[in-house]
């Protein structure tokens, strides 16, 4: 078979098409994601800062008529500092962060 392709004598019908294409859209959607991060030593007192900060976004974004929010990510870390190779809990990180599409 492949000898018979080699010198054009196997029996098949061919197609070559080439073309050209472009599409124009208007986009009708946007995806936002906006949030807070804090850190500090104390994980209450991060986590409670947080909350305030967090709502004070939502309630701004509710007032120029953007609803349908929602959480994207929390996330709580615990973060290190090293003492001579060791490992010490330094504080906590916190970030709350929201979508809308």
């Amino acid at each position: 078979m492949f000898e018979a392709f080699m010198n054009g004598s196997f029996p098949f019908r061919t197609m070559t098409l080439e073309g050209q294409g472009q599409v124009d859209a208007t986009p009708d959607m946007a995806l936002a994601r906006l949030g807070v991060e804090l850190t500090g030593a104390d994980l209450a007192s991060v986590q409670s800062q947080n909350a305030v900060l967090s709502q004070s976004v939502l309630d701004a974004l509710h007032r120029m008529g953007i609803d349908d929010i929602r959480t994207f990510q929390y996330t709580v870390d615990k973060y290190y500092e090293y003492d001579n190779g060791t490992p010490v809990g330094s504080g906590y990180t916190v970030r709350n962060f929201t979508a809308r599409r």
